[in-house]
């Protein structure tokens, strides 16, 4: 984790300090893994990250050095699990015949399969609660054939052995000595792993487990990874690291080393034990729909405790604190208690959860007892100017009582309240007009009674000196006002584009509006999904807030002279993305003729979904910003919305989860259970891709902000109005014409754009792009190295290889003959990109998928080779691409 440092030095990430995420209640207990560390814990060092995809593996081809069967083992990983839908090999010894295997089976189960010829001799299954997906999870094993007595297995340093199963058990040795060892995937069936792996062992020493300092070779008492060069001491005959500090496949045992395929990659998300990794904080939760009955919001922090019984406040009430619902606050995240309460986990229902995490301008808890005084003043570590600042009493009722620094202006001792949907009033027994700076805060003594206790939350206002991003240089949040604001739409500049906005009215009775794109902000066309922070109502639609790239619009229906408040908090990431699994996805699903969800690694922003046996519709786009509405890169219609045949009305309703539709047969993305499908997943990040959704005005010059931080290199535009084409532009092909992504045609003259820069571009006054108050959205795509390429090159009529900079290939490939007609060709790896005949579809077609030997795997990019299929490398013909690692 990044720690937050001076101006000028590395700081925190706006994401490792804020989150909405959104789950759906199971009754029983579940971890919301956010990534925010509200607790010290695993988290820190480097791993080796596997995608997933055939290939992508450790694979030594011999047996190891010196290897022998045995009796007897020792074995031990971290695993964090990126999916849990198919079998998973971590490691397996086999030549075409099993051997020895470590796998997790579709619900993240372990299984240990030990053979000797084809006598299966150890066979031990779980039972219980599995491996958790986004969560590192340590397995130790170790076992003596010899004796029922003398088997362990231990996850997370907590016996775990008689939740297994052992079917199968003798004194025979197991052969491992194989020709083939393989991490991450297994010879005989594909069985990949997704996800990370650190610290893989193998010893055939028998070690009593039950004995603490036999588990601290391999797990510290904090709950960490050991060193290395505690594990390479016992001489194994296998013990991989996985860490940057050595090669990737590396054997610091005695067997030899392993080959890398595909390759995996080294991530900074390691193993390791970080005592001051979790600095506490604030989870709120609220109910979306209500199910089953009224749902409070419910308010619980760190400095209070989990699960006490005076944990949980809830905003819409000004009753006392009561028992909480989280079993613990972890180094990701939260863990939910197992009892079904409507308020936070009821099976079936639909929730919110918005993470605040304490750090330096950006957001603080301070816990205090009253001592009966007027104008005392307490000390708090925001180390910035307080933009909000909340009072609640914990012992019995009372009000939520709210500073802010823009309601002071008409009340020196101005004060609101969340629970209540009243006017700002004033008075001296609440908030003083004392000192409020970035040290101290003052509470009146109606918030200082003697003996009651009270909690505050305090919430910085930047100015031009946050401390965020890359260089430490960068705002996070605002706390403003907005006088007198006209009818209709108002843009709120706030420097960076907003994520999560709370608004209320202050001149006059108005609730606390709450917004946020993960829940539903897509622009002030659609409606935006709100929940009121001082009432209990389910979830409702209403155009108030929608995001904007440097703030976000404000709709007041309300006339001229209404004044409000507002807490914004800045959409991340900020920095440059470090992985492309981090920011791309893909995958192949079949239909099922009903809905679907798919489990995503991370939330969406955009997805792009194609049926590939069949002819129709190829890759429709559904969108963060537009929410049920989806355009198709083969029409030219306007966006469309079909909630029982394509993208479900709520497509990005979950944090990782993708909702598919279906019905009547139609087969855009999941209406027949004989079709086959393929989807990708991208989420914004600066340098690599962004999107940005504006209203058109005909106005030549009109420039449109952006925050891909980079010029783009190539951007797709739709008109969400009007049925027109796609026009394309690309940094080769000019500013002077364009492409058509619905069209196979060679660039067209009309003018798109006339500028590109790392913070906007320039619109022609084209209908296509610019038509006056008509909608349009505009995918950014850039060049990043290491992730993406968008780029050109000259076909040579044989085969040649595309160098985007890459180290393990392409995932995804598409390329555009530009010099004449041609189609915008789509490979991928989870089709599969091999030294044979690839599948391909295109962009604006509608055609089935089809085959043939086009493009072959390279690590530093892609391999194009000429066919008459599909013609990418006609000699001397000009051709685009882009590309994602």
């Amino acid at each position: 984790m990044a720690a937050a440092g001076a101006a000028g030095g590395a700081g925190l990430d706006v994401d490792e300090v804020f989150s909405t995420y959104l789950y759906e209640g199971t009754g029983s207990g579940q971890s919301i893994i956010n990534n925010i560390a509200l607790a010290d814990g695993v988290g820190g060092g480097t791993s080796t990250q596997f995608t997933g995809e055939s290939g992508n593996n450790l694979r030594r081809t011999s047996d190891f050095s010196g290897n022998s069967d045995s009796t007897t083992f020792t074995f031990s990983a971290w695993v964090l699990l990126g999916r849990g839908n198919t079998q998973q090999f971590i490691y397996s010894a086999d030549d075409g015949t099993y051997a020895f295997s470590v796998t997790l089976d579709s619900g993240n189960l372990i299984q240990i399969s030990g053979w000797q010829g084809t006598t299966r001799r150890l066979y031990a299954t779980q039972s219980g609660t599995p491996f958790t997906v986004g969560v590192w999870s340590h397995l130790l094993i170790s076992i003596d054939l010899s004796s029922t007595s003398n088997r362990y297995i231990y996850i997370n340093d907590v016996d775990k052995t008689s939740s297994f199963s052992f079917s199968t058990y003798s004194y025979d040795p197991i052969e491992f000595t194989r020709a083939n060892h393989n991490i991450a995937q297994q010879a005989i069936y594909a069985g990949t792993f997704k996800g990370n792996l650190a610290h893989v062992y193998l010893d055939y020493t028998y070690r009593n487990l039950s004995t603490t300092s036999n588990r601290r070779l391999f797990i510290d008492a904090d709950g960490g990874s050991t060193t290395p060069s505690t594990l390479s001491a016992l001489n194994p005959i296998m013990y991989l690291p996985m860490t940057e500090d050595y090669s990737v496949g590396e054997n610091l045992g005695t067997g030899g080393d392993l080959t890398a395929n595909g390759p995996p990659t080294i991530v900074n998300n390691g193993t390791e034990y970080l005592s001051d990794y979790g600095q506490g904080g604030l989870v709120w939760l609220k109910s979306r729909d209500n199910a089953g009955g009224t749902s409070n919001h419910v308010l619980l922090d760190t400095e209070r405790g989990a699960n006490t019984s005076t944990a949980q406040l809830q905003s819409d009430t000004n009753g006392a604190a009561v028992t909480g619902y989280l079993t613990s606050f972890n180094s990701n995240g939260f863990t939910l208690a197992s009892n079904g309460g409507r308020k936070y986990n009821y099976s079936g229902s639909d929730y919110a959860s918005w993470t605040f995490r304490k750090a330096p301008k950006f957001f603080d808890v301070v816990t205090y007892t009253g001592d009966g005084t007027g104008s005392r003043q307490l000390a708090h570590d925001l180390d910035s100017e307080i933009g909000t600042l909340i009072v609640k009493r914990t012992d019995g009722a009372g009000d939520w009582w709210v500073y802010h620094r823009s309601a002071r202006s008409t009340n020196t001792d101005g004060y609101l309240r969340l629970n209540l949907a009243n006017a700002e009033a004033g008075s001296n027994q609440i908030f003083p007009a004392s000192t409020y700076n970035s040290t101290q805060f003052t509470v009146g003594n109606s918030i200082n009674v003697s003996s009651e206790t009270y909690v505050a939350y305090l919430f910085a206002h930047n100015d031009g000196d946050g401390e965020f991003g890359p260089n430490g240089d960068q705002d996070s949040i605002k706390c403003g006002g907005i006088t007198n604001a006209s009818s209709g739409v108002n843009t709120i500049d706030l420097g960076f584009e907003a994520q999560w906005v709370i608004i209320k009215r202050t001149d006059s009775a108005g609730d606390w509006y709450m917004a946020d794109v993960m829940r539903g902000a897509p622009t002030l066309t659609l409606s935006t999904q709100r929940l009121f922070a001082n009432t209990s109502s389910a979830e409702s639609a209403d155009p108030l807030v929608g995001p904007h790239p440097t703030g976000f619009q404000f709709n007041n229906q309300w006339g001229t002279s209404s004044d409000w408040v507002y807490i914004a908090i800045r959409r991340g990431p900020l920095a440059v993305p470090e992985s492309a699994t981090d920011v791309f996805d893909l995958g192949t699903y079949t239909g099922t003729s009903a809905n679907k969800t798919l489990a995503t690694p991370f939330p969406y922003d955009t997805a792009m979904i194609a049926v590939r046996n069949a002819s129709s519709v190829k890759y429709i786009v559904p969108s963060r910003f537009t929410n049920a509405k989806f355009l198709g890169t083969g029409l030219s219609n306007a966006e469309l919305t079909d909630t029982t045949a394509a993208i479900r009305d709520k497509a990005f309703y979950y944090g990782n989860k993708l909702l598919i539709g279906n019905g009547s047969g139609a087969d855009w993305a999941n209406g027949s259970s004989s079709n086959n499908y393929v989807y990708y997943g991208f989420k914004r990040a600066p340098g690599y891709f962004d999107v940005v959704a504006y209203t058109g005005d005909n106005v030549a010059g009109r420039t449109i902000s952006h925050n891909l931080g980079v010029a783009p290199e190539m951007m797709w535009v739709k008109s969400r109005t009007d049925s027109t084409f796609w026009p394309v532009y690309h940094k080769d092909v000019g500013y002077s014409s364009v492409l058509r992504l619905d069209s196979s045609t060679s660039p067209i003259t009309v003018g798109m754009v006339t500028n590109t820069s790392d913070t906007d571009f320039t619109l022609s006054t084209s209908s296509a792009v610019n038509s006056s108050g008509h909608n349009f959205i505009a995918y950014l795509f850039a060049s990043l190295p290491g992730i993406s390429k968008v780029g050109s090159y000259t076909g040579n009529g044989s085969s040649q290889t595309i160098n985007c900079g890459f180290s393990s290939g392409a995932r995804f490939v598409m390329v555009k003959r530009t010099d004449s007609t041609g189609n915008w060709y789509v490979w991928d790896t989870a089709r599969g990109i091999v030294a044979g005949n690839d599948p391909r579809l295109a962009f604006n077609g509608n055609a089935a998928e089809a085959s043939d030997d086009s493009v072959d795997p390279e690590n530093s990019g892609f391999i194009v080779n000429q066919t008459s299929g599909s013609n990418i490398n006609v000699s001397s013909a000009s051709y685009i691409f882009y590309a994602i690692a």
